[in-house]
């Protein structure tokens, strides 16, 4: 009894029927159906690339998001996703500064940012600096 028949990983759903006749191309897939020999030509070979770092960046004006995206694109380790809510701007101008309106739709935004699989979560907004470490305190994420 021989081994037991396994489907090659970069053949999957592919018939060699499927292939045009006289191209080769279905002896190259028998071929590779059956476990033999792959010419080099129709082998994917795809590089291992290092996983980028998913940060937040979090924003109530547009005026920081541009700056900051022209510092953070010189980092290629960084996948960087913007969130922008100028409401929260006007809510905490309207308020007359941070309360507890605008510290619960920060964290709502924060909590989309990471249900979004954010790593990390930068704020730009400095009106928020003094809560920091409240808001630190919420989530399990720097």
């Amino acid at each position: 009894m021989g081994p037991p028949e396994r489907e090659p990983r970069c053949a999957r759903g592919i018939n060699p029927s499927d292939a045009p006749a006289g191209s080769g191309a279905r002896r190259k897939l028998s071929t590779l159906k059956s476990g033999g020999f792959v010419p080099p030509d129709f082998v994917r070979i795809e590089r291992w690339k290092e996983p980028k770092l998913k940060v937040a960046m979090i924003s109530v004006t547009l005026d920081a998001v541009i700056p900051m995206m022209r510092e953070l694109r010189q980092l290629p380790s960084l996948k960087v996703t913007n969130y922008l809510d100028e409401g929260l701007r006007e809510l905490v101008r309207k308020e007359g500064g941070v309360t507890f309106n605008s510290i619960a739709r920060m964290t709502g935004i924060m909590g989309h940012a990471l249900y979004d699989g954010a790593d990390a979560v930068l704020l730009t907004c400095t009106v928020f600096t003094p809560y920091l470490e409240k808001l630190q305190n919420l989530f399990s994420v720097p």
